[in-house]
């Protein structure tokens, strides 16, 4: 008797037969993408880069989710159809940002994959026929098929875990060797490092003692004419107090009862002048945690002996106003070894508050050429010496960066979150650390560094404030990345970076009106040993001054003009030849670079 196969069970065997072949074909271009994507990020990639390991990894899901659906798992073939759903989304949104036509062909492969196993009859039939055929199968047969199933999890969990710790614990080699090279030279490039130098300096308890004394007797209120301090932190140059108001009497009043009220911190501020330096105690392993409550007070004494300064030179004694200013730039000089980066825009204020005070003071009476001298010279020390601290700064603050990079996920958030961070942002940051864009990071930190650090030991005035800008225009490109370029963004370089190139830019410019000051100074002398003013700055060298100094933003040295009564030395733009008109010193803007220094007596 021969066997009858029926039409109806002929198609239906046929259908299964189309279905099969659909899905080989289907997972064979899944596949082939993969594999061809897998390889360009193996080609391109570098050596810290997650994303072959990621490929890796996606592939491997993808050859179980399909055995899951071959054998006809309906959960599967669901998840399969959501996932190629969730990809068609999301290269949409690629697309509406970056046409091209690759996002095209994968957007149309995902969508048509997710449309076969959706609602295609022969899958249909084939996948129900593969269910069907599961269930058949003996008990011991699926018992052994699960161990085994789970035997390849577990290994394979294993030894993703292994790659995942290694990658997420792999740091560029740029960044390793630099490290080395700076260990080799006896740079210190941890916290621990530089406070053990700092302390190796030694200590001087009497001289903090002192100071401590002195701070503890000021009075609490603000003095007068104070500059805003909130100006350091949206232009890179320091914050110049008006001065020059207290040519009105009712100022003059105001600042007569500030004095008298802090007339003893004034006294111990002025016998500080015996301490050629003051460490005062802190903690650099601390960080960013590590507390300067001395800097603000500094600040304050600086200003209070400039108003000494001023209300001295009005009340006719121009030897006890030139002994306040000398006492002010003290203040600068004694934080010489201050190895934080939020010291040097205090340094920075302290030498321009002197400055503005001896323009001010210029402006109502003459100093003797003994007094002219011992400024000058105290001024030229605090700016060499504000230069080689910049450079024990830029150490430590790459000391700063490297902990934070080497921080645990919990220590970067909360750094990022300026305090106690939630869970999104730890998963944020183990997020940027498994596909090395946090190593990456660090790799470009201490880089930039090393190039600040060029940048402000090589070269003249002028190359130094270009490179500056320069390095600043780049971290501002980065912080404006498109989002599809997200991957390539320095976060963590781009909220400490910023802030050390305006210090360094800040010091340029104080170095720069220190300089102009000078030039003042040795105008004063000229004009008290011969009696009128010199015909211009190259006058002055050598009796006078050692060398006329160049203005670092147009390359051309600093320029001298004659008014109709006094004269201005400056640096940046033009000077009115006819009224002389050129604005006052707080009046400077750093993206012209122009500092004045304006006598008219």
């Amino acid at each position: 008797m021969t066997d009858h196969i029926s039409p109806e069970a002929d198609a239906h065997t046929g259908g299964r037969r189309h279905g099969r072949f659909v899905l080989a074909a289907l997972l064979a271009a899944l596949l082939l993408l993969a594999v061809a994507l897998l390889m360009h990020a193996i080609l391109v990639a570098s050596a810290s880069s997650f994303e072959p390991l990621m490929l890796s990894i996606r592939v491997a899901l993808t050859l179980v989710l399909f055995y899951a659906v071959w054998i006809g798992q309906p959960w599967a073939r669901w998840l399969f159809v959501v996932v190629c759903g969730i990809a068609v989304l999301r290269l949409i949104a690629f697309l509406i940002s970056n046409p091209n036509l690759l996002l095209c062909g994968f957007i149309a492969l995902y969508f048509v994959s997710g449309l076969i196993l959706a609602f295609s009859k022969s899958v249909n039939a084939f996948l129900k026929y593969q269910q069907t055929q599961r269930a058949a199968l003996y008990k011991q047969d699926r018992r052994r098929i699960l161990r085994m199933v789970a035997a390849i999890v577990v290994v394979g969990a294993g030894m993703a875990t292994v790659l995942y710790t290694q990658a997420r614990n792999r740091w560029p080699e740029s960044f390793t060797r630099r490290l080395a090279e700076l260990k080799a030279g006896g740079v210190p490039i941890t916290l621990a490092d530089c406070d053990r130098q700092y302390r190796a300096l030694g200590s001087d308890p009497a001289a903090v003692k002192h100071f401590q004394n002195a701070f503890a007797t000021m009075s609490k209120e603000k003095p007068p004419l104070t500059a805003s301090q909130s100006i350091a932190h949206v232009i890179p140059h320091p914050a110049l107090p008006k001065l020059s108001e207290m040519a009105a009497s009712s100022q003059r009043l105001l600042v007569a009862s500030c004095l008298k009220s802090n007339a003893e911190a004034l006294r111990l501020l002025h016998e500080g002048m015996s301490y050629d330096r003051c460490l005062f105690p802190m903690n650099l392993a601390d960080g960013f945690q590590d507390l300067l409550p001395h800097l603000e007070p500094c600040m304050r004494g600086a200003h209070l002996l400039a108003l000494e300064s001023i209300q001295n030179i009005y009340d006719g004694d121009t030897e006890k106003s030139a002994a306040s200013i000398l006492a002010e730039l003290h203040m600068a000089e004694i934080l010489r070894d201050e190895p934080n980066l939020v010291g040097v825009p205090v340094r920075d204020r302290i030498i321009a508050t002197g400055c503005v005070s001896l323009q001010t003071c210029l402006n109502v009476a003459p100093f003797s050429t003994r007094d002219l001298v011992s400024i000058s010279a105290r001024l030229q020390e605090s700016m060499e010496e504000s230069q080689k601290c910049l450079r024990t700064v830029l150490v430590n603050e790459r000391s700063q960066g490297i902990s934070i990079f080497k921080g645990s996920d919990q220590q970067i958030a909360d750094f990022l979150a300026d305090g106690h961070a939630r869970l999104g942002l730890r998963l944020s940051v183990e997020a940027m650390r498994a596909p090395g864009i946090l190593q990456q990071d660090a790799a470009y930190f201490v880089d930039f560094i090393g190039r600040i650090e060029m940048a402000s030991t090589n070269g003249s005035d002028q190359q130094m404030a270009t490179r500056l800008a320069i390095l600043s225009s780049e971290i501002e490109r980065n912080r404006h990345l498109d989002p599809d370029e997200k991957k390539h963004w320095k976060i963590i370089s781009c909220m400490l970076l910023p802030g050390v190139i305006r210090a360094v830019q800040a010091d340029l410019w104080t170095q720069t009106f220190g300089k102009v000051a000078m030039a003042a100074i040795a105008v004063e002398r000229h004009r008290r040993d011969f009696g009128d003013m010199p015909t211009d700055l190259d006058a002055l060298v050598p009796r006078f001054l050692p060398r006329v100094a160049d203005d670092p933003y147009t390359g051309q040295p600093i320029s001298f003009q004659q008014l109709p009564k006094g004269y201005t030395v400056y640096t940046g733009g033009t000077v009115d030849r006819d009224s002389g008109h050129r604005p006052q010193a707080g009046e400077a803007k750093f993206d012209s670079g122009e500092i004045v220094f304006r006598v008219e007596r």
